[in-house]
Protein backbone atom coordinates (compact mmCIF):
# COMPACT_ATOMS: atom_id res chain seq x y z
CA UNK A 1 0.00 0.00 0.00
CA UNK A 2 1.09 3.59 -0.46
CA UNK A 3 0.22 6.84 0.98
CA UNK A 4 -3.26 7.14 -0.73
CA UNK A 5 -4.48 4.36 -0.22
CA UNK A 6 -3.66 4.08 3.45
CA UNK A 7 -5.17 7.95 4.24
CA UNK A 8 -8.38 6.50 2.31
CA UNK A 9 -8.57 4.11 4.61
CA UNK A 10 -8.05 6.26 7.55
CA UNK A 11 -10.62 8.33 6.53
CA UNK A 12 -13.18 5.98 6.53
CA UNK A 13 -12.61 4.55 9.83
CA UNK A 14 -12.06 8.22 11.27
CA UNK A 15 -15.94 8.83 9.73
CA UNK A 16 -17.16 5.79 11.13
CA UNK A 17 -15.58 6.54 14.17
CA UNK A 18 -15.85 10.44 14.82
CA UNK A 19 -12.61 11.23 15.29
CA UNK A 20 -9.67 13.37 13.13
CA UNK A 21 -6.53 11.58 12.37
CA UNK A 22 -3.80 12.30 9.98
CA UNK A 23 -1.21 9.63 8.88
CA UNK A 24 1.73 10.96 7.60
CA UNK A 25 2.91 8.15 5.49
CA UNK A 26 6.93 7.47 4.00
CA UNK A 27 7.85 4.37 2.40
CA UNK A 28 11.48 3.35 3.23
CA UNK A 29 13.57 0.97 1.38
CA UNK A 30 16.36 0.11 4.11
CA UNK A 31 16.06 -1.00 7.69
CA UNK A 32 15.42 1.36 10.43
CA UNK A 33 18.62 0.95 11.91
CA UNK A 34 20.32 2.37 8.42
CA UNK A 35 17.42 5.41 8.39
CA UNK A 36 16.62 6.36 12.00
CA UNK A 37 18.91 9.36 11.55
CA UNK A 38 16.38 10.68 8.87
CA UNK A 39 13.30 9.09 10.60
CA UNK A 40 14.51 11.22 13.69
CA UNK A 41 14.05 14.59 12.21
CA UNK A 42 10.91 13.53 10.39
CA UNK A 43 9.26 12.77 13.93
CA UNK A 44 10.96 15.92 15.49
CA UNK A 45 9.61 18.24 12.52
CA UNK A 46 6.33 16.82 12.70
CA UNK A 47 5.80 16.20 16.09
CA UNK A 48 4.86 12.77 15.48
CA UNK A 49 3.40 10.69 18.17
CA UNK A 50 3.23 7.31 17.13
CA UNK A 51 5.39 4.90 14.60
CA UNK A 52 3.95 2.38 12.90
CA UNK A 53 6.44 0.04 11.80
CA UNK A 54 4.73 -2.35 8.74
CA UNK A 55 6.56 -4.47 8.56
CA UNK A 56 9.17 -5.76 11.07
CA UNK A 57 10.61 -8.23 8.65
CA UNK A 58 11.79 -4.99 6.39
CA UNK A 59 12.99 -2.85 9.44
CA UNK A 60 15.56 -5.36 10.57
CA UNK A 61 16.50 -5.32 6.74
CA UNK A 62 14.98 -8.74 6.07
CA UNK A 63 17.62 -10.56 8.41
CA UNK A 64 14.48 -12.18 10.79
CA UNK A 65 16.53 -14.71 12.43
CA UNK A 66 19.39 -12.94 13.45
CA UNK A 67 19.69 -11.42 16.61
CA UNK A 68 22.19 -8.80 15.65
CA UNK A 69 20.06 -7.03 13.06
CA UNK A 70 16.57 -7.29 15.60
CA UNK A 71 18.29 -5.75 18.42
CA UNK A 72 19.80 -3.21 16.08
CA UNK A 73 16.22 -2.43 14.91
CA UNK A 74 15.18 -2.24 18.66
CA UNK A 75 17.83 0.27 19.37
CA UNK A 76 17.27 2.48 17.15
CA UNK A 77 13.41 2.45 17.34
CA UNK A 78 14.06 2.97 21.38
CA UNK A 79 16.67 5.82 19.97
CA UNK A 80 13.28 7.58 18.99
CA UNK A 81 11.82 8.24 21.48
CA UNK A 82 8.17 7.64 20.25
CA UNK A 83 5.21 5.65 21.08
CA UNK A 84 5.78 2.66 18.47
CA UNK A 85 3.39 -0.15 16.87
CA UNK A 86 5.65 -2.71 15.67
CA UNK A 87 3.76 -5.15 12.70
CA UNK A 88 4.89 -8.65 12.32
CA UNK A 89 3.74 -12.12 11.34
CA UNK A 90 4.01 -15.41 13.21
CA UNK A 91 6.61 -18.41 12.41
CA UNK A 92 4.48 -21.40 10.97
CA UNK A 93 6.44 -23.27 13.63
CA UNK A 94 4.89 -21.66 16.20
CA UNK A 95 1.46 -19.53 15.82
CA UNK A 96 1.98 -18.08 19.52
CA UNK A 97 5.33 -16.51 19.20
CA UNK A 98 6.27 -13.59 16.71
CA UNK A 99 8.58 -14.74 13.45
CA UNK A 100 12.35 -15.03 14.05
CA UNK A 101 14.98 -14.24 16.84
CA UNK A 102 13.80 -14.55 20.80
CA UNK A 103 14.23 -10.94 20.89
CA UNK A 104 11.09 -9.77 19.30
CA UNK A 105 9.51 -11.31 22.25
CA UNK A 106 11.84 -10.14 24.69
CA UNK A 107 12.37 -6.48 23.58
CA UNK A 108 8.78 -6.02 23.25
CA UNK A 109 6.91 -4.26 25.97
CA UNK A 110 3.40 -5.92 24.58
CA UNK A 111 2.37 -8.21 22.34
CA UNK A 112 -0.51 -8.61 20.90
CA UNK A 113 -2.47 -11.34 18.75
CA UNK A 114 -4.69 -10.49 16.13
CA UNK A 115 -7.23 -12.82 14.75
CA UNK A 116 -9.83 -12.78 11.83
CA UNK A 117 -13.23 -14.93 12.11
CA UNK A 118 -15.29 -15.58 8.96
CA UNK A 119 -19.14 -13.89 9.32
CA UNK A 120 -21.92 -14.39 6.52
CA UNK A 121 -21.98 -10.57 5.65
CA UNK A 122 -19.15 -9.83 3.10
CA UNK A 123 -19.87 -6.26 4.71
CA UNK A 124 -18.27 -7.03 8.65
CA UNK A 125 -15.03 -8.33 9.82
CA UNK A 126 -14.68 -9.41 13.09
CA UNK A 127 -11.14 -9.27 14.62
CA UNK A 128 -9.94 -11.00 17.68
CA UNK A 129 -7.33 -9.39 20.11
CA UNK A 130 -4.94 -11.17 22.59
CA UNK A 131 -2.31 -9.90 25.10
CA UNK A 132 0.20 -12.13 24.40
CA UNK A 133 2.45 -10.16 26.37
CA UNK A 134 2.41 -7.24 29.01
CA UNK A 135 5.50 -5.51 31.01
CA UNK A 136 3.66 -3.30 32.92
CA UNK A 137 0.65 -5.27 35.52
CA UNK A 138 -1.21 -7.85 34.71
CA UNK A 139 -2.19 -9.29 30.40
CA UNK A 140 -5.74 -7.49 29.64
CA UNK A 141 -8.61 -10.12 28.56
CA UNK A 142 -9.20 -11.14 25.35
CA UNK A 143 -11.85 -8.55 23.17
CA UNK A 144 -13.18 -8.67 19.81
CA UNK A 145 -13.83 -5.75 17.44
CA UNK A 146 -16.70 -5.79 14.79
CA UNK A 147 -16.10 -3.46 11.81
CA UNK A 148 -18.89 -2.96 9.45
CA UNK A 149 -17.87 -1.28 5.76
CA UNK A 150 -20.07 0.89 3.99
CA UNK A 151 -19.12 1.63 -0.16
CA UNK A 152 -19.56 4.84 -1.67
CA UNK A 153 -21.39 5.01 -5.16
CA UNK A 154 -18.26 3.94 -6.75
CA UNK A 155 -17.74 0.78 -4.42
CA UNK A 156 -15.29 2.37 -2.46
CA UNK A 157 -15.19 2.22 1.28
CA UNK A 158 -16.63 5.52 2.25
CA UNK A 159 -17.35 4.89 5.79
CA UNK A 160 -16.21 1.71 8.59
CA UNK A 161 -17.93 1.86 11.92
CA UNK A 162 -15.92 -0.01 14.71
CA UNK A 163 -17.62 -1.68 17.93
CA UNK A 164 -16.68 -4.09 20.43
CA UNK A 165 -18.20 -6.96 20.65
CA UNK A 166 -18.22 -10.56 22.73
CA UNK A 167 -15.28 -13.02 22.72
CA UNK A 168 -17.79 -15.86 23.43
CA UNK A 169 -19.57 -15.19 20.44
CA UNK A 170 -17.45 -16.02 18.18
CA UNK A 171 -15.39 -19.52 19.55
CA UNK A 172 -12.57 -19.35 16.66
CA UNK A 173 -11.15 -16.36 18.22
Amino acid sequence: SGDDDLNDRLAALSKGMGLDVELKYRYCHQSLANDVETLGTIIAEENIGLLVVDAKGAAVGGWINESRQTMSMYNALRSLNVTSIIIDHVSKENQDAPIGSIYNFNESRNIWKLRKTETNDPGTLILGLSNEKSNSGRKHPNMAMKFVFKDDEHGNVDTVWVSETEVEEHPDL
